[in-house]
């Protein structure tokens, strides 16, 4: 369902069901304040949640608070997201990358690769 839904002859409108799926609004934001969203395989200890936030602090120059989720997606290390910068810090990255440099000039031969049925009968 759309969010907006517009009657003939009438301006746009929300509906109820708009309501019910509508993100929820927060509390207004601190314009001083940074919001550093944060994924993590296992929760962050207390002193590694400050040396996190001290060190995302020095980054942006002004207070952070961080939004912690946990992400088994990630395998490990750490990934964050302020506004439009991104810190990919995860054992899902590296390995992606590996992947990427390892293929980057690889040619499989004819007949490599997953099994087939090379005796057809």
């Amino acid at each position: 369902m759309t969010e907006m839904q517009r009657q003939p002859g009438f301006p746009l409108r929300r509906t109820p069901q708009d309501e019910i799926t509508a993100e929820p609004q927060g509390p207004p934001q601190d314009p001083e304040l940074q919001r550093a969203q944060v994924r993590v395989v296992v929760p962050l200890s207390p002193a590694e949640r400050v040396a996190l936030q001290t060190y995302l602090e020095r980054i942006v120059g002004r207070p952070v608070d961080l939004d912690v989720n946990l992400d088994a997606t990630i395998l490990g290390g750490v990934w964050i997201r302020m506004d439009d910068l991104v810190i990919d810090g995860s054992v899902r990255a590296r390995l992606d990358a590996l992947h990427e440099r390892l293929c980057a000039n690889c040619r499989i031969p004819e007949g490599a690769g997953p099994a087939t049925n090379r005796n057809p009968a």
